[in-house]
C-alpha cells in the first residue's frame, strides 16, 4: 500500500511538472500568436492605406508611422477617420465647384 502511494505521488509530481512546462509553452505560443495577429492587422491597414487613391503621400505617411498606431483598432480608426475626412473634403470641393 505504501509503495502504491509513493508511486502515485511520483506520478502526480511528474505530471504536475510536465503540466507546468506545457503551460509555459502555451503562454509563449499565445504571446507569439498575439504579436503575429497585431502585426498582420497593422499590415492590413498599411496596405489599405497605400492602395487608397484618395489619400495623398503626406496623409499616407502619417498613417504609416508606427507611433501613430499601436493596436489594430487604432490603425483601423485612424485609417477610417482620414478616409472619411478626405471623402468629405472632396464632396465639399465638388459642391463648391458645382455652385459656381
Amino acid at each position: 500500500m505504501k509503495e502504491k502511494n509513493e508511486k502515485l505521488a511520483e506520478s502526480v509530481n511528474s505530471l504536475a511538472s510536465k503540466n507546468k512546462e506545457l503551460l509555459q509553452i502555451v503562454k509563449k505560443l499565445d504571446n507569439s500568436l498575439k504579436e503575429t495577429l497585431l502585426s498582420n492587422a497593422k499590415l492590413l491597414y498599411s496596405n489599405q492605406t497605400l492602395s487608397d487613391a484618395s489619400l495623398n503621400e503626406r496623409q499616407k505617411q502619417k498613417l504609416l508611422k508606427p507611433s501613430q498606431r499601436q493596436t489594430p483598432e487604432e490603425a483601423k480608426n485612424l485609417h477610417e477617420a482620414l478616409k472619411t475626412t478626405v471623402g468629405q473634403q472632396k464632396t465639399v470641393a465638388q459642391n463648391h465647384l458645382g455652385s459656381q
